[in-house]
């Protein structure tokens, strides 16, 4: 149940990766930023290393880690962090205004009505979702007991990493 485990897993997916680098590449386009190796290499360690666990020493980041609550837990893992942490950087300011919860389209509307009408938000991630993208993390948290907003950006999220990827393999 380690968040930076997850998010080393989640990168070492080559898709995974590939998908960050054009968010990467959008961003500084969009911006016409210029960004240094050294922001580039801080933003990659921001990204494995949610801020909470890197700002304790080794022996207190254990106990951190088990006493995350799941919401915290999941706010951690690079689906979600990736948009939602402006403040780290300019970098991820400007990846906060890629977040694919800021646009919608009728299919993500559709699944959405279906995550806040089910019981059980994880048959939607089964019947939606890769396994491979949200299996480990939802392995350790009970995801029918978080609230429904959260659910859904994750899903949103995952969905955009898996909706991207498949629109690459093309």
């Amino acid at each position: 149940r380690c968040p930076i485990k997850y998010n080393y897993e989640f990168l070492f997916n080559t898709q995974n990766r590939a998908l960050i680098v054009q968010l990467i590449i959008q961003s500084i386009a969009q911006t016409k930023e210029i960004v240094s190796v050294r922001s580039l290499l801080n933003f990659i360690h921001d990204l494995i290393v949610p801020v909470q666990l890197s700002s304790v020493n080794e022996t207190d980041q254990l106990n951190t880690i088990q006493n995350l609550s799941d919401i915290q837990f999941l706010s951690c893992l690079i689906p979600n962090y990736l948009f939602e942490h402006a403040d780290l950087s300019n970098l991820f300011a400007r990846l906060t205004e890629l977040d694919p919860c800021n646009s919608r389209n009728e299919q993500t509307d559709e699944k959405l009505l279906k995550l806040q009408s089910i019981e059980n938000p994880s048959e939607l991630f089964t019947a939606d979702i890769e396994l491979e993208l949200y299996h480990s993390a939802l392995e350790h948290i009970k995801i029918d007991s978080i609230h429904k907003d959260v659910v859904s950006r994750y899903f949103l999220r995952l969905f955009f990493f898996q909706n991207k990827q498949a629109l690459e393999n093309n």
